[in-house]
């Protein structure tokens, strides 16, 4: 009975091993995701880096200098949501960054659509968007 007790002692022990060497090698899901918001195919505009477990935004501008006297602002959009969420006003010449996605929950924020609209300077005065996208985007994960 000893070498019994003995041989399911090793037995169970090698089982922990494998189960834990298992889920060390286990893919983790993506936790960093990009956007590139865009008229068409070949008119980037703005690239949105977001990164789930923080819920960090940086908004890096491509190509779309702002209309003169205008702002542009960042939406999220998710039928979860109901009506469009502002992301607040983005600088069309320089980085935003912003932690404005962490009332948002993960799948929500990978899920969402993201966009731009042409607001009053300052952005929207109503917390609405005051006229359709010109930028529309979607999150896809960069890690491997």
């Amino acid at each position: 009975w000893r070498a019994a007790a003995l041989g399911a002692s090793a037995i169970a022990a090698m089982l922990a091993v494998g189960i834990v060497f298992r889920e060390a090698l286990r893919e983790a899901p993506p936790r960093e995701f990009v956007a590139i918001l865009q008229k068409g195919p070949d008119a980037p505009a703005f690239a949105v880096s977001v990164n789930l477990e923080t819920r960090q935004l940086v908004v890096r501008p491509v190509a779309a200098p702002a209309p003169t006297g205008k702002s542009y602002e960042l939406w999220i959009i998710a039928a979860k949501l109901g009506a469009p969420r502002s992301l607040g006003v983005i600088d069309a010449a320089a980085i935003t960054r912003a932690n404005r996605l962490a009332a948002y929950d993960p799948a929500t924020v990978q899920e969402a659509t993201y966009a731009v609209t042409v607001e009053p300077l300052g952005g929207s005065p109503d917390g609405k968007p005051s006229g359709p996208p010109v930028f529309v985007g979607k999150l896809i994960p960069v890690d491997p």
